[in-house]
């Protein structure tokens, strides 16, 4: 019989810790892919929640050209230039963000929006460019704007998830690194912990060296636990800055949603001013418009007490004078001063003592510097590089209103304008008509029926024609019959009354008698107007035919005499009772 000898305990032991130690490398690695993976997860999703804020702007931007577009009652070459690129853009956008999550369900709320607006909108602009501004101010009611809504609602829904994902996900790697670790320093305890144990038997100075690696490892543990727990800190202050952006751009929209019903611009600044300072919690917010020189931005609206003081000294700076307003209107750039008291040299304005921190934003329209949106606080450091970007979005939409506010003004004075002469034709041509033809009006009595052309000229018709509505008189002791006196408006322009007697002297006019009465007045006055037109269509066209015939029937003769003649004898057809002499 042969001996088999064995191993020794502690040789047959090294295949065990070989396998933990193989297995904590295999945790290691896991932990880098999972981590990579995370992170790869981490930037998408930012990746897609800054997408989306571009795409929230877009929709801002093709929002103002649709109002540009009410506001002129014509899409010019630029705007649908400008509204193409918006929308390609937007849809470049989009494809981006399916790139990244394809199979997202938070990008479908957000495609459907997307699609919905950009519908109503090219709808809304086949109509202003048919010119059915009426029906194109129906389509902006109740197409356009409550699908800007729903986009704007969706974007800011679907930017909030993406950056929760993004925080959840950096999260989940924190934890997961931190389990991992414990798991790792947990297995090299155990490792260490065998090999000490089957080394105390045999060799006493392994311990010493043993016990030394183990200090080191809870070191670097102790190292790893504390970077742990900086990235851990990172991750929160990452989560809270995007929080507070989130933040800021929801309370851009929500001003800009507030200011866009806004039509006159000396409402709308001081409305800037006071939800800008509020939202933000501002010290002085003011907003400088460049004047038609070019030369000196003024400022216009601020809400500050000390701002109300420079408005009413008519504060203004000049244009490319050094100071952070002069320096942003003719640049186009924001600038910031951490500082103000390093600008004191240039700008030291009295009525603003406690400010610490001044940032001053362009106000652009078309390539073109109209103003600056100047921000003031009472804490050093205020403003960084990334509030300039968010609140730039803000100015931006500030801009676009003030330019809308600016071309609703000219519309309505050119509107008023035409309406004036529009009413001044009306009483033109109709003192021309009434004149040619002889007609004063119209008598019906209960016997008879007739024309008349003799006028109707009495204290209460005179009365009723200034004041431009009914007279109502009553029989009384003064007054021995009762009299309705509606005058008949053309486009708020009065052309003639309708005298009603009633045949009761009793009789008190009630309020359905009267709203007939103003009916068949405002009817009347479109027949009316009907009716000449289409008389003055026919003595054009009557006038035109003669001239016509006229001139064919010259046109046929080349001898001199002929043509002389042919002339006389028709404009004397034409004239009858005329005496025509042609001399030369």
């Amino acid at each position: 019989m042969s001996d088999v000898a064995l191993p020794p305990k502690s040789k047959r032991r090294i295949p065990g810790l070989l396998a933990l130690l193989i297995l904590i490398i295999a945790i290691t690695l896991a932990l880098i892919f999972v981590n990579a993976a995370l992170r790869r997860n981490v930037n998408e999703s930012k990746q897609a929640s800054t997408s989306l804020l571009r795409l929230q702007g877009l929709a801002y931007r093709l929002s103002a050209l649709e109002w540009q577009s009410i506001a002129e009652a014509e899409i010019s070459p630029e705007i649908t230039e400008n509204a193409q690129n918006t929308q390609d853009e937007m849809n470049q956008i989009l494809g981006e963000l399916e790139q990244f999550d394809p199979n997202s369900e938070n990008l479908q709320p957000v495609r459907q929006a997307l699609a919905t607006y950009i519908s109503a909108v090219n709808e809304e602009f086949k109509l202003i460019t048919a010119g059915d501004m009426e029906q194109a101010s129906l389509v902006d009611e109740e197409q356009v704007d409550p699908a800007f809504k729903i986009l704007e609602q969706t974007l800011s829904t679907a930017s909030v998830i993406y950056n929760a994902k993004a925080v959840q996900m950096e999260q989940m790697g924190g934890t997961g690194f931190s389990l991992a670790l414990f798991v790792n320093a947990a297995l090299i305890t155990i490792v260490f912990w065998q090999f000490q144990k089957n080394q105390q038997a045999t060799e006493r100075k392994h311990l010493d060296e043993l016990e030394t690696i183990n200090m080191e490892l809870e070191a670097h543990q102790k190292i790893l636990e504390q970077r742990v727990a900086e990235r851990t800190t990172d991750l929160e202050i990452a989560r809270q800055q995007s929080e507070r952006r989130v933040h800021e751009l929801q309370t851009i929209g929500e001003i800009s949603g507030i200011i866009t019903g806004e039509q006159k611009t000396e409402s709308l600044l001081p409305l800037v001013t006071r939800l800008v300072s509020e939202r933000f919690d501002f010290y002085h917010v003011g907003i400088f418009l460049v004047d038609e020189t070019g030369q000196w931005a003024v400022l216009q609206a601020a809400n500050s007490e000390g701002g109300q003081n420079m408005l009413a000294h008519g504060y203004k700076l000049e244009v490319g004078a050094t100071g952070i307003v002069g320096y942003v209107t003719q640049n186009g750039t924001p600038r910031i001063a951490l500082d103000v008291g390093a600008d004191s040299v240039f700008f030291n304005n009295p009525d603003l003592p406690a400010t610490r921190s001044e940032m001053a934003l362009p106000l652009h329209v078309h390539d073109k510097i109209i103003g600056a949106l100047d921000v003031q606080s009472v804490k050093p450091g205020a403003f960084t590089e990334n509030d300039a970007h968010t609140l730039g979005i803000l100015a931006d939409q500030i801009a676009i209103s003030i330019e809308n506010t600016r071309l609703f003004g000219r519309t309505q004075s050119v509107l008023a304008e035409v309406q004036s002469l529009y009413r001044q034709d009306i009483v033109t041509s109709w003192a021309k008509f009434t004149q040619n033809e002889g007609i004063v009006g119209y008598h019906k009595s209960l016997t008879e029926a007739k024309l008349t052309n003799q006028t109707m000229d009495t204290d209460e018709i005179r009365q009723t024609v200034k004041r431009g509505s009914v007279s109502v008189f009553n029989a009384d002791k003064k007054r021995t019959e009762s009299t309705l006196i509606v005058p008949i408006k053309l486009h708020e322009q009065v052309i003639g009354v309708l005298n009603i007697q009633a045949t009761k002297k009793e009789h008190h006019w009630t309020f359905d008698e009267i709203g007939l009465a103003e009916a068949i007045s405002e009817r009347l006055a479109l027949a009316l107007e009907n009716a000449r037109l289409l008389q003055d269509s026919q003595n054009r066209a009557a006038k035109e035919q003669i001239i016509s015939e006229i001139t064919a029937k010259i046109g046929k003769s080349i001898d001199m005499r002929n043509i002389l003649q042919t002339a006389v004898e028709e404009l004397g057809y034409a004239l009858p009772g005329s005496e025509v002499i042609i001399e030369f």
